[in-house]
C-alpha cells in the first residue's frame, strides 16, 4: 500500500428527505432540507460512549441503517473494539451489533439479499446476516481493506490493499475471480454496461470485464487514484490526490478533457474522495482543503467554488437540488449547498450553536 496508513473520516448518506450521518461521536439522522436533527446514536455521549463513528452509513429498504463504530477501552493496557451497528433508521433505537473485526472499519459496507458485507483493516470480507447481524461468512484477503464493496445481483466486487479486485460470490464468499493490478484499490469500483471502473495507487484508472476480470483497458496518469470514479452515461470521471479531474471514454479509455484544480498561488489541491455527478451535467469534488468545487461535467469548467473551514475527507452527496458535504476539524461539520450557484442551504453545528 506504499507505506499509507488507514485512516477513516465522517461520511454521510441521503435516502428520500433524510440524511444519515457518522458524526464522530455519534450516529446522527437528520432533515436533508433543514439540518434539524431526528435522532442521535447513543442520545447521550457522556452517559454511553459507543466510540468513534466514522464510516459511511448503509441504509435498507427494511428500515435499517448501518453503522460502524470504533471504540478504545482503557485500562492498564488500552484494547480496540470495531462494532458493526444495525440502528432502526426513524428511531435511532439499536437493533443487533457485530464486535467479531480486530481493526478499523475504514469504509462503509454495502447491502445484497439477506447480507451486510463490509470490508475491515484486519484484511477481511465480513458478511453478516441484516435481521440479527450473525456471521455469514468471512473471506480473508492479503492485505487491509479499506474500500466500500459493491453488490450486483449475487456478486460481492471488492478492492483490497493488496493490489487485487476480488468477485466472490454473494451467498458463500466463494472466489469467481481476481484481478491484479500494480497498486492498491482504497475504494470502491463503479459498473457500467458490464465493465467495472477502479483507480488504484499505482496512478490508473482500469477498466474490467465484471464477468471475467479481464482487463479492457487502463488509462495512466499521473498519482494515485484513491476515490471512486463516477460514470455516467459512457464516460467516467475521476480524480486524483492532487485535484486532478479527468473524464474518460468508457468505451476505450482515451481522455476527453482534463481540469487541474490549484489554489490562488497556482499549488495543487489536495482530494482524497471521488466525484459526485448530479442529474443536471454537474460534477461536484470535495477537496481536503474544504472547498466544495462544482465542475460542468462536458468540459471540466469550474462553475462555482465555496471555500470551508475543514478538511472534506469524503464524497459529496447530491440530491435534487441540494449538494451536501462531510467535513472534519472545521466549525461546521455538515453542510448542504444549493447545486446551481453554491449558496448554503444549511450548516450543522449552525454558527449560533457554536
Amino acid at each position: 500500500a506504499g507505506g499509507v496508513r488507514a485512516s477513516s473520516w465522517t461520511g454521510l448518506t441521503v435516502v428520500g428527505d433524510t440524511l444519515y450521518a457518522a458524526d464522530l461521536q455519534q450516529a446522527r439522522a437528520m432533515n436533508a432540507d433543514t439540518g434539524e436533527t431526528i435522532w442521535t446514536f447513543p442520545r447521550n455521549t457522556e452517559e454511553t460512549n459507543q466510540g468513534l463513528f466514522y464510516a459511511t452509513p448503509t441504509v435498507s429498504d427494511g428500515g435499517q441503517v448501518f453503522f460502524a463504530s470504533q471504540l478504545t477501552t482503557g485500562g492498564f493496557i488500552s484494547q480496540r473494539r470495531s462494532i458493526v451497528w444495525a440502528l432502526d433508521a426513524e428511531t435511532g433505537n439499536e437493533l443487533w451489533r457485530f464486535e467479531g473485526a480486530t481493526d478499523m472499519y475504514v469504509e462503509g459496507g454495502a447491502l445484497g439479499g439477506d447480507l451486510f458485507v463490509i470490508g475491515n483493516g484486519d484484511g477481511n470480507v465480513y458478511a453478516l446476516d441484516r435481521e440479527d447481524g450473525a456471521l455469514r461468512w468471512t473471506f480473508e484477503t492479503g492485505h487491509q481493506v479499506w474500500a466500500t464493496p459493491l453488490i450486483v445481483s449475487d456478486t460481492v466486487y471488492v478492492g483490497s490493499m493488496d493490489r487485487t479486485l476480488y468477485a466472490l460470490n454473494l451467498e458463500s464468499g466463494e472466489v469467481k475471480w481476481e484481478f491484479s493490478g500494480d497498486g492498491a484499490f482504497g475504494a470502491q469500483p463503479a459498473l457500467d454496461d458490464g465493465t467495472l471502473y477502479i483507480g488504484g495507487f499505482d496512478d490508473a484508472i482500469y477498466a474490467v470485464d465484471s464477468e471475467t476480470g479481464q482487463e479492457r483497458w487502463q488509462f495512466r496518469g499521473e498519482d494515485w487514484f484513491w476515490g471512486s470514479p463516477a460514470v455516467s452515461q459512457g464516460t467516467v470521471y475521476a480524480v486524483d490526490v492532487k485535484g486532478r479531474v479527468y473524464a474518460l471514454e468508457g468505451e476505450n479509455g482515451e481522455q476527453i478533457w482534463r481540469k487541474d484544480l490549484v489554489t490562488d498561488q497556482n499549488q495543487p489541491v489536495p482530494v482524497r474522495a471521488g466525484p459526485a455527478l448530479d442529474g443536471g451535467g454537474r460534477l461536484f469534488v470535495s477537496a481536503e482543503s474544504g472547498t466544495l468545487y462544482a465542475l460542468d461535467a462536458d468540459d471540466g469548467f469550474v462553475v462555482w467554488s465555496v471555500p470551508a473551514e475543514g478538511r472534506g475527507m469524503s464524497e459529496p452527496v447530491v440530491r435534487d437540488a441540494l449538494v451536501y458535504q462531510s467535513l472534519v476539524l472545521g466549525s461546521a461539520r455538515l453542510r448542504a449547498l444549493q447545486v446551481e450557484e453554491g449558496r448554503e442551504a444549511w450548516s450543522f453545528p449552525a454558527p449560533q450553536e457554536e
